[in-house]
């Protein structure tokens, strides 16, 4: 996993490239020949740098695009839009429903936080976008982290370290105690890869209230809830 990589689930559709996206592509032999001729891998390096921060850049606006479109995703239910906003991410996008959640939750928790100083924000603009995911459990449950710190970490691994100080290692996969919510509402608890117990359920009608949707996803989201 590269910095400003974009982080998918496995169920995400890859994307077809177009002739123009390919013939960027091929724009890397003729950048690194022509860097050859040159004798000096500047011209190259200036490219690579180009694309990397092409990259972060269009991580970054995906996030901010989930958020805002999940947020305002009501204004078009007076239309033929009847699916839930992830559904229709999926459909349209090829993006799955979980990674929607992840990313859209990373932008709402760090970048519309008002506990986070602006001068971090503009900070985190620039940090790899898994470490800006790790972030988004410290911010969302209030953690007491020292984002003067965060800010100015130069590296991925100095972030994991400052989260890793506040929030401790993770639990493992075969013992971590999970809570779904399918798409019938029904909320579920497993332990690694055991059986599911129903334990309670939430109307996902409520959803088409953008207060009650606000609401429902505090929940979800501080309770670590993992949607299907």
């Amino acid at each position: 996993m590269q910095e400003g990589e974009i982080i998918t689930a496995g169920s995400d559709i890859s994307p077809v490239l177009s002739r123009k996206d390919v013939e960027f592509l091929n724009e890397v032999d003729r950048v690194i020949a022509q860097s050859i001729l040159q004798a000096d891998p500047t011209y190259a390096f200036d490219f690579g740098r180009m694309v990397w921060k092409d990259g972060h850049l269009k991580g970054l606006a995906l996030a901010k695009f989930l958020a805002k479109m999940s947020q305002q995703w009501y204004q078009f239910g007076a239309g033929d839009v009847q699916e839930r906003f992830e559904d229709a991410v999926t459909a349209e996008i090829g993006i799955s429903a979980q990674t929607v959640r992840k990313y859209s939750s990373m932008w709402e928790n760090l970048f519309e936080n008002d506990e986070i100083p602006e001068e971090t924000k503009k900070l985190l603009y620039g940090k790899p976008i898994k470490s800006l995911l790790l972030l988004t459990a410290v911010a969302r449950d209030g953690d007491l982290i020292d984002w003067h710190d965060v800010g100015e970490a130069s590296t991925g691994n100095e972030i994991r370290d400052l989260v890793r100080a506040v929030r401790g290692g993770q639990t493992s996969s075969s013992s971590a105690l999970r809570i779904v919510l399918d798409r019938q509402g029904r909320l579920k608890v497993q332990k690694g890869m055991g059986e599911s117990t129903v334990i309670g359920t939430i109307n996902l009608e409520l959803l088409s209230d953008p207060d009650l949707k606000k609401a429902v996803m505090r929940i979800v989201d501080r309770a670590g809830i993992i949607w299907q």
